[in-house]
């Protein structure tokens, strides 16, 4: 009965072994240092290029809106 035990966990082991192995085995690979990986330098520039990119269209979207509102003032006194 001992060794039906044993071997029945060890089994478990195995199985649970391998399933994470090949669960986890591809995590934390990164795009290596080759000729086009990109620096930390490079993706923080590229995170700020886009931070203002899309500041740029919030402004814009904001001016616009006014602007509307504006000539909605204007149509309505108009009447």
């Amino acid at each position: 009965m001992i060794i039906v035990l044993v071997s029945s966990l060890a089994a478990v082991v195995a199985f649970a072994g391998w399933l994470s192995v090949r669960q986890f085995a591809e995590q934390g690979k990164h795009a290596g240092a080759g000729v086009g990986a990109l620096t930390v330098q490079q993706l923080l520039a590229q995170i700020d290029a886009e931070d203002a990119r899309w500041q740029a269209s919030v402004a814009r979207a904001g001016d616009e809106g006014r602007s509307a509102r504006r000539l909605g003032d204007a149509a309505a006194a108009a009447r």
